[in-house]
Parts: structure tokens; C-alpha cells; sequence
């Protein structure tokens, strides 16, 4: 493992001679000068210009100067530059890449003596400057159409165009000529006359992010891109900026992405539309029956999903449903949890989406599949069940929030109980115990967990605490017998909580965080962990409510939170020093803690 660590070290630009040094403070903790001369047997003055080298990177920190003393600080400082210095050469490759494709171009079209535009072979492009032939373009673009058009316009597009996407775009029986024709733009008071009357035949999607672009997208064979500067209803006074069209498997490839993405969020024009005419979101609650219908509305509630897909799935139907679940949710900023119960004929669909969702195994919920999508929807597959199994009889859809809020903190409480994939692998395929999560419900039993911590532990308790959880936390210990062990406390310390503070130096080691967490964390050397935070947070122990609250011994988890801790720790400002820092009203009632006699304080 150490040769490993030395080689990473080296990869990131730190010299052999440096890299023993840091590694050595890594692995033996803080050491003088001379300790670190002996250990590695080099010169006095080596040691020292070795020290002042990575002490200067920013990877060694001077904890002491009687004696000088050292210790290893976490790699970022080594590891970010290399990182950006990478990048910064990425991006000139691909600077210089668009610039010879361009040269390319250029050299090709001259050599048939042709604009590039009318050249012989797959892909040009074109700038359109004046406003007739931009609106010339985009109807031969109309023209050409066979199957597929997308259009992003601008809130005032659709009235301008609205005949001529009904003269080519709609039959005499009042439906769409072609396969897929989507509109997405921004739907106001202006335009939703014609919006109602144009989603009729078309696909219409509410998007108001995208006001002062318009993109035409046909049959993935061209596109045409045209900036904004002025949008009114009245055609001649519209202002435009040069357009782009282009026939460029490459650009129709990166617009098409854009409306894309912009449409797998858009608001479909039936609810924008009933928006606008009440005042007010429309909560409603209906049971669909058709089989078709369901996993339609189904499949089209996830697509509309911005924040976050909360899915919990039958056993049985985690293979059929992972499919529906967006592969680029994380890329978009889609948080994407998953509950089933995790089983040997299901663990492969589980591996598979768990590339880019988080999937817990619960018991087999036997009355149902849903999804919330953002906290604002829902929709629940019901199913009988018989000697056959379970099948999928109807689906109940609502935005109702009071449902939809229950619902969510039903699942959540579930998700916060479940185990995470990883651990049912184990379980699975080599039987190993599960290490577990365990969500606690109420106040008596957070103090219990934290006082069964606390007696267990034989040499390190480490602390995280809120502004309110250092005035708590000396009200939960004051009239206790401490084991003495070390204790370190990590919080903001405040005028609010400096009396508190000096109170606990009696057995807390106390560090200022300049941000205030909003949760408690108790890491025990026992191996337990303790995690809170708070809805109502007060120092009043019987005032205090809980939004979540659970405990830990999976070793990983642990781990992570004890590095974490570690971090902060030697980087926080010492108790005598943010002392200092106070308003001089705060240091009234100053404790001597060197003069007080650290004995038990007795029930």
C-alpha cells in the first residue's frame, strides 16, 4: 500500500525524496526535525529543506516551534493544480481541433471552387444575415420536413407562425401530417389562444428558460439556430441576429440535445395553459385503468422530473421499469433514489442503474410501484394479486400536495431504514452480516444512543455540533461521570454559546467551524456512529425537535465521516484563539479553564 501512495505522489508531481517525507508524517503522525532525520536517515539540512518545501505546497503544516514540529495535511494542494493543469491543455486540443475542422472546411471549398454551403458532400454550414432569407430558409427547412420537426421559439413565434405550420404541418381532417412535431416555447397570457388551438395537433411543452433563442430542428438532417435581439407579435419589428444553418452531423447533434433537455423539463401545455386561466397549479387526483395509459403517463411523469425521481419498485418489476429511469439524471442535476427489494433475480437490473441512481434494498412492499417526482407529483401502480402473482390492475396520479408530502415522508422514513446495494451484494453472494442504518424516531431515544456512545467508548469521542448543540450538549453532560478519554468538539462557537463552550473545556478539546452544519454528528471509537439534525433547534434538551436522526456501525461510512472530521479539525480556529475574535461583551464571565480542577462531576 505504501509503494502505491509513494507512486500516486509522484504521478502528481512531488519528487521521491519529498513523497517518503510526506508519506512518513502521514503514517507516523506529528514528528519533529529530528525524528524525521533519524527515521528516514537523512541529513539534518535535507529534513529541513525537505519540511519547508511541502510545508510551502501547503501538504505539511507547522503544528509547533518548540520543538519545530510537523504533520501531513490533506493532498488537495498537490493534487488540484496538476488536475487544472491538464485541463487548461484539454481545452487548447480542442481549441485547436475546431480550428483545423474549420481550416478544413474552408481548404475543401475552395479546391471545388464551390460556397462552402453548396458543396457536394454531406455537411456545410451557412450564416444568414438578412431577415428574408433567415424566414426563406426556415420554410424551405419546413418543406423538406418527412417525419420528425422540433422547435424551440420565443414567446411570440408561434402566433407569427401559426398559419404556416398549419398551411404545411396539418391535414383536412385537422391532425399532424408528420410523426413527431414538438414546440416548445414560453406559454403566456400573450399566446395561449393559439397555444390551445395548436395543441389540438401539435406537441406543445411550456419552457420559459428559453426567450430569446429559436431553434428548428428537421429530421435530424439540418438545423437552423437564430439568436433574438427584440420579440414582438408584429413580424417586421422583430430584431434578429445572424442565423446558423447548417446540414452538420455534429451541430444537429448538439442542438437536438439542447431541446432535449429543455423539453424533458418543459410543463406540458395543458397544465401551463390551466395555469394561466385559475391563478394557481391545478391539483388533481384520477385513477387511469387502460394498461397503455399507465405506463404512457408513467414513462411521461419521470421525463418531467428537474430535482429529483424517488421510485419504489416490486421486486419483480425493478427489471421492467429500469429502463424508464433517465441515464443522464445525475448529469442534470436529477437526484434519482430507488427502493426494491434487492433479490438474486433482480441484483443484475440493480447493478445496472446503479451506475447512476442510489438503490437501497427494502422488504417487498406488496401493494404497490410508484414514483414522486420533485415533491409536486405522483403516480402509484396498484396490483391483485393471485396464484399467478401480482398483476398490475390501475394507477392513481395526483399533485395533491398534502397526499404527495405524506406519501414522500412514508418512503423516506423506508429509504432511511433500507440497506444500501453494495451491502445486499455482499448479503447475497457471500453471506456476509450486514452492516446496517438505523433511523431513530424519537428525542428519548437519541439521548440514549448518544449516552450508550458515550460510556462505550475507551479513548476518542469526536463531536460536530450547531451553535444550539454546544449549549445541549453541556446540559446533557454536566451532571454525568465522564470516562477520561480525549474528547474534541468541532462547532461555531458564538456569544450565544461561549459560556457553554468554556464550561465543556473541562473535557473538551474545542475548535471554531466557521459555518454553522445544521446537524450533530458523535463519532464513537467503538465503532458507532451518531447522526442528527434538527428541525427547532434550541439548548433546551426537552425543546429540541429532531427532522432526522439515526445511527451507524457500517465501517466505511465511519471511516469517511472520521477523515471528514480529521479535515475540519486542523484547520478550525482553537477555543483561546476565537476568544479573541468575540465582541468584548461575551468575554464577561471569562473561565480560567487552566485553574479549575478537571475532577468528575458526580449525578
Amino acid at each position: 500500500m505504501p509503494v502505491d501512495i509513494l507512486a500516486l505522489l509522484l504521478e502528481f508531481g512531488l519528487n521521491e525524496e519529498a513523497g517518503e517525507v510526506y508519506l512518513h508524517l502521514l503514517r507516523a503522525g506529528r514528528q519533529t526535525v529530528s525524528e524525521v532525520t533519524e527515521s528516514l536517515h537523512l541529513t539534518n539540512r535535507t529534513a529541513n529543506d525537505v519540511l519547508r518545501e511541502l510545508s510551502k505546497k501547503g501538504l505539511v503544516k507547522r503544528i509547533s516551534t518548540n520543538p519545530e514540529t510537523f504533520l501531513a495535511a490533506y493532498p488537495s494542494p498537490l493534487i488540484r493544480p496538476a488536475i487544472d493543469n491538464e485541463a487548461t491543455k484539454l481545452q487548447h486540443l480542442g481549441e485547436a481541433r475546431d480550428k483545423l475542422l474549420e481550416l478544413w472546411d474552408a481548404e475543401r471549398a475552395k479546391a471545388q471552387g464551390l460556397p462552402i454551403e453548396l458543396c457536394p458532400i454531406e455537411e456545410g454550414f451557412s450564416i444568414l444575415y438578412d431577415k428574408d432569407d433567415i424566414i426563406s430558409r426556415r420554410l424551405e427547412t419546413f418543406e423538406a420536413t418527412e417525419k420528425r420537426l422540433w422547435i424551440a421559439s420565443t414567446e411570440f413565434w408561434l402566433p407569427r407562425w401559426e398559419k404556416v405550420l398549419y398551411d404545411y404541418f396539418v391535414d383536412n381532417d385537422g391532425k399532424c401530417k408528420i410523426e413527431d412535431l414538438r414546440i416548445l416555447l414560453p406559454i403566456t397570457q400573450s399566446n395561449v389562444d393559439v397555444v390551445k388551438q395548436l395543441s389540438t395537433c401539435f406537441n406543445i411543452r411550456h419552457a420559459p428558460m428559453i426567450s430569446d433563442i429559436a431553434i428548428v430542428i428537421s429530421d435530424c438532417k439540418e438545423a437552423i439556430y437564430t439568436g433574438v435581439k427584440k420579440d414582438l407579435d408584429e413580424l417586421e419589428r422583430v430584431e434578429l441576429t445572424p442565423s446558423l444553418w447548417s446540414n452538420n452531423s455534429g451541430f444537429i447533434e448538439i442542438q437536438s440535445s439542447v431541446f432535449q433537455t429543455l423539453w424533458e423539463r418543459g410543463v406540458e401545455a395543458r397544465f401551463r395553459i390551466q395555469e394561466i386561466e385559475t391563478g394557481k397549479p391545478i391539483e388533481v387526483t384520477r385513477v387511469i385503468t387502460d394498461y397503455k395509459v399507465i405506463v404512457q403517463d408513467f414513462e411521461s411523469l419521470i421525463k418531467t422530473a428537474q430535482k429529483e425521481i424517488f421510485m419504489w419498485i416490486r421486486g419483480e418489476a425493478l427489471p421492467v421499469l429500469a429502463p424508464l429511469i433517465p441515464k443522464d439524471a445525475r448529469q442534470r442535476g436529477i437526484s434519482v433514489i430507488i427502493m426494491a427489494e434487492i433479490n438474486k433475480d433482480n441484483l443484475q437490473a440493480a447493478q445496472d442503474i446503479a451506475e447512476y441512481t442510489d438503490v437501497r434494498h427494502i422488504p417487498q412492499i406488496v401493494h404497490s410501484t410508484g414514483v414522486i417526482i420533485d415533491q409536486q407529483a405522483m403516480q402509484v401502480l396498484l396490483y391483485s394479486f393471485s396464484e399467478k402473482g401480482a398483476e398490475l390492475y390501475n394507477s392513481i396520479y395526483t399533485n395533491t400536495q398534502s397526499f404527495v408530502e405524506t406519501q414522500h415522508s412514508m418512503m423516506e422514513d423506508m429509504w432511511h431504514s433500507g440497506i444500501e446495494l453494495r451491502y445486499r451484494e455482499q448479503e447475497l453472494t457471500e453471506g456476509r452480516v450486514v452492516q446496517t442504518i438505523q433511523v431513530i424516531k424519537k428525542r428519548e431515544n437519541v439521548y440514549k444512543a448518544f449516552y450508550e456512545m458515550l460510556d462505550r467508548s475507551k479513548n476518542e469521542f469526536n463531536v460536530i455540533q450547531t451553535r444550539m448543540g454546544v449549549k445541549r450538549l453541556y446540559n446533557l453532560i454536566k451532571d454525568r461521570e465522564m470516562p477520561k478519554i480525549t474528547y474534541r468538539l468541532l462547532a461555531p462557537i458564538e456569544s450565544v454559546n461561549i459560556e457553554e463552550a468554556r464550561l465543556l473545556t473541562t473535557y473538551f478539546e474545542i475548535r471554531h467551524l466557521e459555518s454553522e452544519t445544521g446537524a450533530g454528528i458523535f463519532i464513537s471509537d467503538d465503532d458507532k456512529l451518531l447522526g442528527t439534525s434538527y428541525i427547532y433547534d434550541t439548548g433546551d434538551v426537552d425543546n429540541v425537535i429532531y427532522k432526522s436522526a439515526f445511527k451507524t456501525d457500517i465501517s466505511e461510512f465511519i471511516f469517511i465521516e472520521k477523515e471528514l472530521f480529521n479535515s475540519f479539525w486542523y484547520k478550525a480556529t482553537p477555543l483561546s484563539v476565537r476568544e479573541q475574535e468575540l465582541p468584548v461583551d461575551s468575554k464577561k464571565g471569562f473561565i480560567d479553564t487552566e485553574k479549575l480542577e478537571k475532577t468528575p462531576i458526580r449525578r
